[in-house]
């Protein structure tokens, strides 16, 4: 490098302390030079992968260069401290740029090439670990962390599971039932009449309106959940934490959905049939995909076929190609018993009772065990009992359902539509069906077979409304002369 000759008079005019300071900027700057030059004859030659025949010095020395380099360069600092305000006399000369601190460690080509990110050797920084190689994600790995440790608990899990089987349609969000529920409550308290929109028009839907469906299933999440509706008022000023909430919620819903769904997956093949035969062609337990149900297969295929079209190959072919469209405004076939004749002036004959729905319905709420066992008392941890419904609704119809549906078409991932069915039209179809009175008698079936009793779960004691009976300690108390005392 080179020095630059001053006169000595302005060499007198400069305070002792300015000198020391670029006496000590001088020498980093030589030490980077020197590392710059040995690390582009260290560096390949370009167009060739052989390296350079000069003698370099070897790491050690470098690092013992570097080394002293940078004690003297820490005691100058510590003795000439740079002046405030000072500015430099030298100005004219090229000094290297600035060094800048990377975040992450770059990947390095050699170990000479360190000295060019900190003249200073960080003392966590041993000889040693200049010989190993460097790796992209940086030079230490965080430890995984146990399932245990990265899972956080949920206390709005059990909120969600319930209100995704017994409130909510599985593509409703619940931040919209929120939302919907505060404008409904805000209006009620103010004695305004909320305006409502039809639900089913996607464009219907702005900032102050809700749909009908939203403000029911608001009334019914605060029947359902105790201090629901007291909690989501407390927090209409907090919409962060009421979103929060929201999102627990929902994740529980996501989890017993999709704990519903592996267990139809593979629990309902083989209760297709009316008779439990196997299905022909087989398909296997072990099989993830679901490419060979649906329209691919003729059992399944027959099954959500309506009732009112030809169950063959030569139909099946028309719905695959797109010649045929069959969406959710038609029963499809497995839902009617499986000798049923179809009335098409009476769809509701029969609707719901067939073998397939309600296995399926037994494989969520009581197991897969409870399949071919005739009406039954479910055991204190089914789901039926956790969900601490007494009986079956329309809207756990409706979930039903739609979980019956999937479980026999070939959608790969959960998802609303398949082909031209719509499977949230379809919940909706059901729950209306039900709601309008006409299948109080599909109700009380589904109660006897998974509660065993056609008015659901027993919750208190039955009292006779006929005369007393007869107990038998009374008849001995009386044959013996006691007297009897009544226990209240």
């Amino acid at each position: 490098m080179a020095e630059l000759v001053l006169d000595p008079t302005v060499l007198a005019a400069i305070p002792p302390e300015v000198l020391a300071y670029f006496e000590q900027e001088r020498r980093k700057a030589i030490t980077i030079a020197t590392a710059t030059r040995l690390a582009e004859e260290m560096s390949p030659i370009r167009g060739s992968h052989k390296r350079s025949s000069i003698n370099r010095p070897s790491d050690s020395e470098l690092l013992s260069d570097s080394e002293s380099s940078d004690s003297e360069d820490e005691a100058d600092r510590r003795q000439t401290p740079p002046p405030p305000g000072a500015t430099s006399p030298l100005s004219s000369v090229t000094s290297p740029p600035p060094l800048v601190t990377p975040t992450s460690p770059p990947i390095l080509e050699s170990s000479a090439t360190s000295t060019l990110h900190s003249p200073v050797r960080s003392p966590s920084v041993s000889p040693h670990s200049l010989h190993r190689p460097f790796s992209s994600s940086g030079t230490s790995k965080r430890k995984r962390k146990s399932k245990s440790s990265t899972e956080e608990e949920n206390p709005w899990g059990p909120t969600g599971r319930t209100l995704g089987r017994l409130a909510l349609d599985p593509w409703t969000k619940m931040h919209e039932v929120v939302e919907a529920g505060i404008r409904v409550e805000l209006a009620r308290n103010s004695g305004e009449q909320p305006q409502v929109v039809d639900w089913t028009d996607p464009n219907s839907y702005t900032r102050g309106y809700f749909s009908e469906d939203h403000a029911g299933t608001w009334e019914l999440c605060c029947s359902l959940v105790p201090d629901f509706r007291q909690t989501i008022m407390g927090l209409s000023l907090d919409r962060r934490t009421r979103r929060r909430i929201c999102k627990l919620i929902d994740k529980g819903r996501r989890n017993a959905r999709g704990e519903d769904t592996n267990n139809l997956k593979y629990g309902l093949l083989p209760y297709l049939n009316h008779d439990y035969s196997p299905v022909t062609p087989t398909i296997s337990p072990d099989e993830k995909s679901k490419s060979y149900r649906g329209w691919s297969h003729d059992v399944t295929a027959m099954i959500i076929t309506p009732p009112d079209l030809p169950a063959n190959r030569e139909t099946y072919a028309q719905v695959t190609s797109g010649k045929l469209l069959i969406d959710h405004e038609k029963w499809f076939r497995g839902l009617y018993p499986h000798d049923h004749i179809y009335d098409p002036n009476n769809e509701s004959k029969g609707l719901f009772r067939g073998h397939v729905p309600l296995r399926a319905s037994k494989i969520v709420l009581t197991g897969a065990t409870s399949v071919t066992r005739a009406p039954c008392v479910p055991s204190n941890n089914c789901i039926a009992m956790l969900l601490g419904t007494p009986r079956i609704t329309p809207r756990l119809m409706g979930y039903l359902m739609v979980q019956t549906r999937f479980a026999l078409n070939d959608s790969p991932s959960w998802q609303r539509f398949d082909r031209a069915f719509d499977a949230r039209q379809f919940y909706w179809n059901v729950v209306q069906f039900f709601e309008d009175g006409y299948g109080q008698d599909v109700l009380e079936y589904y109660n006897l077979h998974i509660f065993g009793s056609k008015q659901g779960r027993v919750t208190t004691p039955r009292v006779s409304s006929g005369p007393a009976v007869d107990s038998a300690i009374a008849r001995l108390r009386r044959q013996r002369g006691l007297q009897i005392v009544e226990i209240p």
